[in-house]
């Protein structure tokens, strides 16, 4: 139905191209972008560091014997407050059992 009816009609696929123009500018305007829309094919591989979070991303080597063993993860510190006085966040309950590794990826 859908693609046959487009090309079909030259008019109804210009009018459809058009609209999808339209779509793409407004959403670069809600988004706070400038006015210029880049075409579909224009990559953009700069990255703004307002707009974007950071990754944090360490590689190991995998395990050979298997997870580290446990007094290894046994002296992670706690803690309670920051340096310029702000209290960490101090949750009712948790979900895992302290000292036992959650995961590897």
């Amino acid at each position: 139905f859908g693609p046959k009816l487009l090309s079909s009609s030259p008019d109804l696929a210009d009018r459809a191209a058009a609209a999808a123009r339209a779509a793409s500018a407004m959403l670069a305007l809600v988004r706070g972008a400038s006015q210029h829309v880049r075409p579909a094919s224009a990559r953009a591989l700069g990255a703004s560091a307002a707009r974007h979070g950071k990754v944090l991303l360490a590689l190991y080597p995998d395990p050979e014997q298997g997870y580290p063993p446990k007094y290894a993860r046994d002296s992670v510190p706690t803690i309670a407050g920051y340096a310029d006085g702000q209290t960490a966040p101090s949750p009712s309950a948790i979900d895992f059992t302290p000292g036992e590794l959650l995961g590897c990826v």
